[in-house]
């Protein structure tokens, strides 16, 4: 188990965001493309787990009396579950040591698998979601299995993000309304008109925009991957949402 001297450090300086709406192994699937160093704390119908990370590497999991991979799988087969992020929480634990290339595909088959004991909860008792934060969460799920995306959020023009409370989500919802204020500027001076699309590259991301009339979706992606390649996954992807 963590001590709270082990927490004390991250809970002076963390930043706790909740989750919603995706599954606690696209959470992981996320952080861990994006070098995610702390704790996913994972609630669901009364339980709880506690998913550490450092540097994007998976290294310690316990829930109830489990530990390490048995813990993570576990985890995998619960439904309705919310997930907090905390940054920099640290674990002098190391009960993980296998990557998220081994990790990662277990962990969707143990989903698929649906073991016996798993608590299924039924349409009629589930919460119904709107059909577009419905359509949005299918639309993100599609977006972060294309290889090089690290991070997908939708936002108004606002700035209010629908279904990502993440901090990774809020520092890329202020990234997109910085780049889209200067998109608006150079639409202005060059005459181009209303903003469509956008795309920035760097060393060690890359942001892609795509504007509607009234929501804006942008795409983090690694530094290693290629920004036309990873766009034209993008579009595809909403083709087929559609």
């Amino acid at each position: 188990m963590v001590s709270q001297n082990e927490r004390t450090k991250g809970a002076a300086v963390g930043f706790e965001s909740g989750i919603s709406g995706l599954s606690a192994a696209t959470v992981l699937h996320l952080q861990v493309q994006g070098r995610f160093s702390g704790c996913l704390e994972v609630e669901s119908e009364g339980r709880r787990a506690l998913i550490f990370l450092r540097d994007g590497h998976i290294v310690h999991a316990e829930q109830g009396e489990a530990v390490g991979e048995d813990a993570l799988f576990a985890v995998a087969t619960w439904r309705g579950e919310r997930v907090s992020l905390k940054p920099n929480v640290a674990t002098t634990q190391a009960s993980i040591q296998r990557g998220w290339d081994q990790l990662g595909p277990e962990m969707r088959g143990a989903v698929d698998r649906n073991p016996a004991g798993r608590k299924v909860v039924s349409a009629a008792s589930a919460p119904k979601a709107s059909s577009r934060q419905t359509a949005i969460a299918a639309a993100i799920e599609r977006l972060s299995r294309i290889p090089g995306v690290a991070h997908a959020v939708v936002q108004t023009k606002e700035g209010a993000r629908i279904g990502d409370e993440t901090y990774e989500g809020e520092q890329l919802a202020g990234q997109t309304l910085y780049l889209s204020m200067v998109a608006r500027q150079l639409g202005t001076v060059l005459c181009a008109g209303e903003l469509q699309s956008a795309a920035v590259q760097g060393v060690s991301r890359h942001l892609l925009l795509f504007a509607t009339r009234s929501h804006y979706l942008s795409v983090l992606a690694l530094g290693e991957s290629q920004v036309s390649a990873v766009e034209s996954e993008v579009r595809k992807a909403l083709s087929a949402s559609k």
